[in-house]
């Protein structure tokens, strides 16, 4: 069985490759960590959608004019998604295979892949009304962005600009390194306050046809939950979760005596919703 050492190798490495791969969602894609205690087949976020600020007038009695403007977001955890691998007593004796680590650390990959790609995926024109017509081959082109969020009626600071890999690389390419600052800054495919931009991420598989999106930071809210084994169920299992992502993994840990085989297995239990659909704008 994975002993306390070996689950915390497994989980920090399945937790570092699976922040790998949400990256370039992790600026917009609130995560409710706080909620993943509770139980039922969804998480209702609060949402609050405020009018602006008035002068206070003390004849109207200004301090208790307010109405209601919170509401409640439905996030479905409807996402069950598991990745097991599976080794024998010969694999370990022939191979220099750690099995504790590398697996972790190919668990946590294929697990950000999925959720990546989940959270992606709904930003398409079905699920977002807003979009606008752009030609971003110059760095004058991808400067006019800034006046495309406050057309938008987004606030820069608070938007992330998504950019496909080809767009990503022309915006690159438009630049000097004193703009956007050492290699670091962009090995991930991330730069960080460039243009007054909260962040600029390279974003692969949007739908065809987008050249990115502009995205605030508060219009798509995921959760997740630690789907707990039975009891005496497993040989081993247990939690992975940290701040970073907020995206729990569950391991469980299996051996079959008859064949000699080892099996780890990693799951997520989420559900992620665009809940502002005014805070998203489609660049085509």
């Amino acid at each position: 069985a994975f002993g306390e050492l070996q689950q915390k190798v497994t989980s920090d490495f399945a937790l570092q490759s699976l922040h790998a791969r949400l990256a370039s969602i992790q600026d917009f894609a609130h995560n409710f960590r706080e909620l993943e205690d509770r139980k039922g087949a969804a998480i209702v976020i609060p949402t609050f959608n405020l009018s602006a600020a008035a002068d206070f007038d003390a004849v109207s009695n200004n301090y208790f004019s307010g109405v209601n403007e919170i509401d409640g977001a439905t996030v479905n955890l409807d996402k069950h998604m598991v990745k097991s691998l599976m080794i024998t007593d010969r694999d370990l004796a022939e191979t220099e295979v750690q099995f504790n680590r590398d697996g972790g650390i190919a668990i946590g990959d294929t697990l950000g892949r999925a959720l990546y790609k989940y959270v992606v995926d709904m930003i398409n024109d079905v699920n977002v009304t807003k979009s606008e017509s752009v030609t971003l081959t110059t760095k004058e082109a991808f400067a006019d962005l800034f006046a495309t969020v406050y057309t938008n009626e987004l606030d820069i600071d608070q938007t992330v600009l998504m950019l496909t890999p080809d767009n990503f690389a022309t915006l690159l390419g438009t630049l000097d390194s004193n703009v956007y600052g050492s290699r670091d800054a962009i090995t991930g495919g991330r730069i960080p306050g460039l243009y007054g931009f909260a962040a600029v991420v390279c974003a692969p598989n949007m739908q065809s046809g987008l050249k990115g999106a502009l995205v605030d930071k508060n219009s798509i809210g995921i959760a997740a939950r630690y789907l707990e084994p039975m009891a005496g169920a497993y040989v081993s299992a247990w939690k992975a979760s940290d701040s970073v992502s907020g995206m729990p993994i569950g391991f469980r840990e299996a051996c079959d005596l008859a064949s000699g085989q080892r099996y780890l297995a990693g799951e997520f239990l989420a559900g992620a919703k665009i809940i502002r659909k005014d805070g998203i704008v489609l660049l085509k």
